[in-house]
């Protein structure tokens, strides 16, 4: 499970994982939609998928459970932008890709091969803005995106 794509002037993306955030990234207001759901169904046998979260909505749980994907819920014990990134350097960052929209999310955004902002409803930190190799206006046009690597070329080569 491999999503390949060379582009030039950002380099070759061979990635195992997509480590994402839950509110405001997959999930608006608490509620994955349908096409999202679908979406990550057809990228789940390409790619390993990961949700954290601080579960501001106490539902992150049953969200990854009817996606079919890991959940790791943020203790809340340290800098939640250091445990997301501490997460993803127990895998292996060069072989990542991420997607959030929170500030808590640009430490993780700084490691990963790829980083995602999805610019939805929610917003966008700016500090994690700052961070991102592409900027997506919703959760379905980056899956999308990953589920047609080709179309990552247009906005990430020089």
């Amino acid at each position: 499970m491999v999503i390949k794509i060379e582009i030039d002037g950002f380099g070759k993306i061979e990635a195992k994982y997509l480590v994402s955030d839950l509110n405001g990234t997959l999930a608006m207001y608490g509620k994955v939609s349908p096409e999202t759901k679908k979406l990550i169904n057809q990228l789940k046998p390409k790619i390993k998928i990961y949700i954290l979260s601080a579960d501001t909505f106490n539902n992150g749980k049953d969200i990854a459970d009817n996606l079919g994907v890991e959940f790791h819920k943020l203790s809340g014990a340290k800098s939640q932008a250091l445990e997301k990134c501490e997460f993803l350097q127990n895998l292996e960052p060069e072989k990542s890709i991420v997607m959030g929209n929170g500030r808590n999310d640009y430490l993780m955004f700084q490691k990963a091969k790829l980083s995602l902002g999805i610019l939805g409803n929610e917003g966008i930190s700016p500090k994690t803005l700052k961070e991102a190799d592409l900027v997506i206006n919703s959760p379905e046009n980056g899956l999308k995106l990953l589920l047609n690597p080709l179309a990552l070329k247009a906005g990430l080569r020089e």
